[in-house]
């Protein structure tokens, strides 16, 4: 039986609907989930966090590879079934991932709401972890790999490679999944770095100067410093730069200055 045929098997059976408010689809394609099992580079000692394991299918699937699976999942639901359907090292916790206590884990999963990949990559991120495996949007996660200047690069490039190398694998067909989405997947890779990829005199600072810069764009970084009230001087670096062409090297190197000018 193909899984697709499983899951219909499954929601039926338990008189399930699909919520379109959750942004729910299912993935089908089980060449998809051994590459995906496959980019966690699983071991017998990881204790692996999911997010939005549905029906359990992925996580059944990779709980023969780990030591723990922890699945959050906030359709009720869902994870009832799910919960019935699990692996002995399989724990099913019902509730929203941007709001629960997480417990211990080194490694995170998720096929991910696409309408929150924002709020769940800003949480996911300053987490202590070393490995993560998550299904994106296409076009939003090449946010992720976008060049300083360009449209795509903003606030959320900034932040994902202040804390991790990013890897774009596999494009996923809409096909791959049930219901299918009107748009392409990918997979996507993230290594916990050890330390950030740039030294801040205060990460707070860092983020915030990050947050006016992308506020503001296309002025001027003389401009929007001084719309902020921050004062700044001849030795200010990048004055006459745009807010959205800076690397993140020189967003903490203007960062670092302004902090200590107002220290």
């Amino acid at each position: 039986m193909s899984l697709k045929r499983d899951v219909l098997w499954l929601l039926k059976k338990y008189q399930i609907g699909i919520s379109r408010r959750l942004g729910q689809h299912f993935l089908v394609d089980e060449r998809v989930m051994q590459k995906i099992i496959n980019y966690l580079e699983p071991s017998s000692n990881d204790i692996l966090l999911e997010i939005g394991p549905g029906l359990g299918i992925l996580t059944n699937l990779v709980a023969a590879h780990v030591k723990k699976v922890y699945a959050i999942e906030k359709d009720s639901r869902m994870a009832e079934i799910a919960r019935k359907l699990a692996r002995d090292n399989v724990e099913i916790i019902v509730g929203d991932f941007l709001k629960v206590k997480l417990p211990e884990f080194n490694k995170i999963l998720g096929n991910i709401p696409y309408s929150i990949s924002s709020q769940i990559t800003a949480r996911i991120l300053p987490l202590d972890f070393d490995l993560a495996v998550l299904m994106y949007q296409k076009e939003f996660a090449e946010r992720f790999k976008a060049r300083p200047g360009t449209k795509k690069y903003g606030r959320l490039t900034v932040l994902v490679n202040y804390y991790a190398d990013v890897e774009l694998l596999d494009e996923v067909s809409p096909r791959a999944f049930y219901p299918s989405p009107e748009v392409k997947s990918v997979i996507v890779r993230f290594r916990k770095l050890t330390k950030p990829r740039v030294n801040v005199k205060d990460e707070k600072f860092f983020f915030d100067i990050t947050r006016m810069l992308f506020s503001q764009r296309r002025k001027k970084i003389k401009n929007i410093l001084q719309n902020y009230g921050i004062p700044v001087d001849d030795k200010t670096p990048y004055l006459d730069m745009r807010g959205d062409s800076l690397s993140i090297e020189q967003i903490a190197e203007l960062a670092n200055y302004v902090y200590e000018r107002i220290s």
